[in-house]
C-alpha cells in the first residue's frame, strides 16, 4: 500500500467506515447485581493486553449483545461482524457483498465475477481444462479478511507511533525540567523520538515473532482504550447452513492471528455452549476468557422492574389526612403495583427479553396484570401452533427442524415439566412415545423449546428453554378440553404402537408354527413354557389368534376342553429350544392386548369429559 498512493488514499478513506461506532439499540438500560459483575469482568478483560479470545455466551434473550454494546460504547476502533445476517445470503455474491459492507471493504466488482465465470467456462469448453480465473467463495472471503487484517495492523502501527511520540515527549520534558534554562527544541524532540523508537524496536524484551498477514511484523504497544476491537455476533448459532459452517472454520483462525500478535481484542457472542471448545482449537495453548450470562434471579428481576417503573421506594404518606386509620391511596397503589410486579416475575421469570417486553407494555399505559396475561397468552398460542398442532402444514414445518417431533411426544414432555422443574433426560427418552429415540428431544432443543443440561459430555436433565414456559406449560395443561384431546391422541398413538407389537408377535409365532415338525436338539437344560404361562391368565387371544385349531387337533392337544387352565407345549409340538421364545412372544402379546384395553377404557372416559365440557 505504501508503493501505490491510490491504495493508500483508499485505505485512509475506509478506515473510518471499517471502525465505525456500533449503534446500540434503544432498549432500556437494565442492570442488576449479577449483570454488573459480568460487565466489570468484561471491562477488565478489554483493558488488558489482547492475548486470548473473549466469549460471551448464554441462552437467547439474556442480553449478550446489550452488555457488549454498553461496555464497548466508547471504543474508537470497533468492528462488528454479524454472522447471522451473512447466513441469510442466498448466493455467493450476496454473501461477499454483505461481508464487504460490514467490514467496509471497497470496491466490490460484482460484474467481474460474471465475466470471469464466462471466460473460465469458455476456456474449459475450448481446451478441456479450467483456466483458474474464477475464485471460489472461500478464497474471496479469505481475501476480504486478509485486507481487513492489514487495516487493523495499520491502525496498530499508528497507535504505536503515537505512543512512541508521547513517550519521547515526556522524556524530553523531564530532561528539560531537570536542566535550568532548557527550551523545547523540535530537532531534539525528533532525535529523542528516533532513539526511543529504535530502542523499542530493538529491545531484547520484545515478544518473539508470530503469525502475521502479508509479511507484516507486529509492533507491540499497549493501548487499553484504543486497542482495535472485533466483535463477532451470531457465531456458532444453531443454524447449520453452509455459510455458518464456513465462518465457523475461518473466523477462529483469522481471529487467532490477530490475538496472537496482540493487534486487537476479539469478542465472540454466541448462544451455543460449545463455542469455547471450538475456539480452543484455534488457540490450543491459551485459556479462553468465557463470560456466561444467565437469567436474572427473582430478586434481581424484581429490583430491575421496580427501578424502571420508579417504584424503588414507597411514597411518603400525606400529612393533611385527618383519619390515620384510613389507608393512604398513594401508598396502597404502590403496594398493589409491587405485588403485581412480584406476580409478573413469578410468571415470566428472569429472561431479559420478556421483562423488557413487559416494561414496554406497562410504560405504554397497560396495567401490569393485563400485560403479563397478554405475554403468557401469546406464548401459549405460539407453543400450541408450533409444537402441538396436528395440522399437516405445522407438522411439515416441524419436520424441517432436525427431523422434527410428533405432537404427542412434546405433550409428554410438557406434562412431565409441569410436574417438576427438571426432568431426567433418560426417563423421558424411555417413555413409550419416544421408545428410546433421542432425535425428537434434540429437535425440541434445537427449536428452543427445552434446554438439555449436560454433565461429563452426556445429557442428564431437561428443563424449559425459557422461564415463561413454566407458566405457559401449566396454562396449556390446565385447559381441560385441550388436555383431554391431547391425551386422547396420545392414547391412540400408543394403541397403534401396541397393535403393531401384536402383529409382529403373531407373524413370528406363525413362523415358529412352521417349525413344529422339526426334532429338537438335545439340550442339557430342560425348557418349559409352563413357568411363563402360569404368570398369565390366558384368554381367547392367547391362542386362537396365533395357532389354528386344526394344527392343535393334528397334534392331539385341542385348545378347548383341556384339563389344564393354561395350555402348554410339549416336545411333540416344537423343538424344546423354541419353547422359551414362544412363551416370551405369547406373554408380550397378551401384555400388549391388556394395554390396548386399558387405553381404550381411558379414551372412553376422555370422550365423555370432552363432550361434557363442550
Amino acid at each position: 500500500m505504501d508503493t501505490y498512493p491510490a491504495l493508500r488514499r483508499l485505505g485512509r478513506q475506509t478506515l473510518h467506515r471499517i471502525f465505525s461506532e456500533w449503534e446500540s439499540d434503544d432498549r432500556p438500560h437494565t442492570m442488576w447485581a449479577e449483570r454488573q459483575d459480568a460487565r466489570d469482568r468484561l471491562e477488565k478483560w478489554l483493558n488488558e493486553v489482547p492475548e486470548t479470545f473473549i466469549v460471551v455466551q448464554g441462552p437467547r434473550g439474556t442480553g449478550k449483545t446489550e452488555i457488549v454494546s454498553q461496555v464497548t460504547r466508547d471504543r474508537p476502533y470497533k468492528l462488528v461482524i454479524d454472522v447471522n445476517q451473512l447466513a441469510q445470503a442466498r448466493t455467493a455474491h450476496d454473501l461477499l457483498v454483505g461481508l464487504a459492507k460490514q467490514v467496509g471493504y471497497r470496491p466490490v466488482f460484482g460484474f467481474m465475477e460474471k465475466v470471469t465465470n464466462f471466460m473460465d467456462l469458455a476456456v474449459t469448453a475450448t481446451t478441456g481444462q479450467k483456466a483458474g480465473l474464477t475464485d471460489n467463495t472461500d478464497s474471496q472471503i479469505s481475501k476480504v479478511l486478509d485486507c481487513l487484517a492489514i487495516a487493523i495492523y495499520d491502525v496498530h502501527k499508528k497507535l504505536n507511533r503515537k505512543e512512541a511520540e508521547l513517550r519521547s515527549l515526556r522524556a524530553y520534558n523531564a530532561q528539560s525540567n531537570s536542566e535550568p534554562g532548557a527550551t523545547l527544541d523540535p530537532t531534539a524532540h525528533a532525535d529523542t523520538h528516533v532513539s526511543v523508537s529504535s530502542k523499542s524496536e530493538n529491545s531484547k524484551d520484545s515478544h518473539p515473532p508470530m503469525r502475521h498477514p502479508a509479511g507484516m511484523q507486529p509492533e507491540f504497544a499497549f493501548h487499553p482504550s484504543e486497542t482495535p476491537l472485533i466483535i463477532i455476533t451470531g457465531f456458532m448459532n444453531k443454524d447449520e447452513s453452509e455459510v455458518q459452517r464456513l465462518f465457523n472454520d475461518k473466523l477462529p483462525q483469522w481471529a487467532a492471528m490477530l490475538v496472537e500478535n496482540q493487534a486487537a481484542h476479539v469478542v465472540f457472542v454466541s448462544c451455543n455452549v460449545a463455542t469455547s471448545k471450538v475456539l480452543s482449537r484455534a488457540l490450543p495453548h491459551k485459556p479462553i476468557n468465557c463470560l456466561a450470562l444467565s437469567d436474572a434471579s427473582p430478586q434481581g428481576a424484581l429490583t430491575m422492574l421496580r427501578h424502571q417503573l420508579n417504584l424503588g421506594t414507597a411514597p411518603q404518606p400525606t400529612t393533611d389526612r385527618h383519619d390515620a386509620r384510613t389507608p393512604d391511596p398513594a401508598l396502597a397503589e404502590y403496594h398493589r403495583q409491587v405485588k403485581a410486579l412480584q406476580h409478573a416475575v413469578d410468571c415470566l421469570g428472569g429472561r431479559l427479553t420478556d421483562l423488557e417486553l413487559l416494561l414496554q407494555k406497562v410504560k405504554g399505559g397497560q396495567p401490569i396484570d393485563e400485560a403479563v396475561k397478554d405475554i403468557v397468552q401469546k406464548t401459549v398460542s405460539e407453543v400450541r401452533k408450533f409444537a402441538l398442532s396436528t395440522d399437516d402444514q405445522d407438522a411439515s414445518n416441524r419436520s424441517l427442524v432436525k427431523g422434527g417431533w410428533d405432537a404427542t411426544q412434546f405433550w409428554a414432555v410438557l406434562v412431565a415439566l409441569t410436574e417438576s422443574d427438571t426432568v431426567n433426560y433418560h426417563a423421558l427418552r424411555s417413555l413409550p412415545v419416544f421408545n428410546g429415540d433421542d432425535k425428537p428431544l434434540q429437535a425440541m432443543e434445537y427449536a428452543e423449546l427445552i434446554l438439555v443440561s449436560n454433565e461429563d459430555g452426556r445429557p442428564t436433565h431437561v428443563r424449559p428453554a425459557r422461564p415463561v414456559f413454566k407458566t405457559v406449560f401449566r396454562e396449556i395443561r390446565q385447559d381441560p378440553v385441550y388436555a383431554a384431546t391431547m391425551q386422547y391422541r396420545t392414547n391412540q398413538a400408543l394403541i397403534q404402537q401396541q397393535a403393531q407389537r401384536i402383529t409382529q408377535a403373531e407373524e413370528e409365532l406363525q413362523r415358529l408354527q412352521g417349525m413344529a415338525t422339526l426334532h429338537g436338539i438335545p439340550s442339557p437344560q430342560p425348557y418349559s413354557l409352563e413357568p411363563e404361562t402360569n404368570k398369565s391368565h390366558w384368554r381367547w387371544l392367547g391362542w386362537t389368534r396365533v395357532l389354528s385349531p386344526r394344527w392343535w387337533w393334528a397334534q392331539g392337544q385341542g385348545l378347548f376342553g383341556s384339563a389344564k387352565s393354561t395350555p402348554t407345549l410339549t416336545s411333540s409340538s416344537m423343538p424344546m429350544q423354541l419353547w422359551g421364545r414362544a412363551g416370551w412372544l405369547l406373554a408380550r402379546l397378551e401384555k400388549a392386548q391388556q394395554t390396548i384395553e386399558s387405553l381404550e377404557r381411558e379414551n372412553q372416559q376422555l370422550v365423555q369429559a370432552i363432550n361434557t365440557a363442550i
